[in-house]
């Protein structure tokens, strides 16, 4: 009945950021891109999008805490509408990254406008006048 007692330190396997989800799958130029996780930390580190062909492109951060983070997309000509992009998340030296095809991100279609054959557009400035 002897026993040898010491104190054991137990290290969770989760230090690092964690990506949980990314809840804007399709973006625009200008608009905000929201990643929910966990153990983002209260300071701020790098996010990138990276291309398929391996490109990374800095995103700007608008907020950041331990458990959500809020990117700006840049207006880049690099950023192709129709390409998809992991997010990369960099912080105190470590890296997650959203495995492709999981839950990647991509830059929306341009709605592009188009005039019926036979009609006719006004020209700007088009007003209205009112008569009495």
């Amino acid at each position: 009945s002897n026993c040898a007692c010491y104190p054991i330190k137990i290290i969770g396997t989760e230090e690092g950021p964690v990506v949980a989800s990314i809840l804007e799958k399709c973006l625009v130029p200008g608009s905000s891109l929201t990643i929910l996780g966990r153990n983002f930390g209260t300071v701020s580190g790098t996010i990138t999008a990276v291309s398929t062909s391996g490109m990374s492109i800095n995103l700007s951060v608008s907020s950041w805490n331990d458990s959500t983070v809020v990117v700006r997309i840049p207006n880049d000509s690099r950023m192709q509408e129709g390409q998809q992009y992991t997010i990369n998340i960099m912080k105190n030296g470590e890296i997650e990254s959203i495995p492709t095809g999981r839950q990647n991100i991509g830059i929306c279609p341009t709605q592009k406008k188009t005039i019926i054959p036979g009609t006719t557009q006004p020209t700007p400035p088009f007003f209205f006048e009112q008569q009495p």
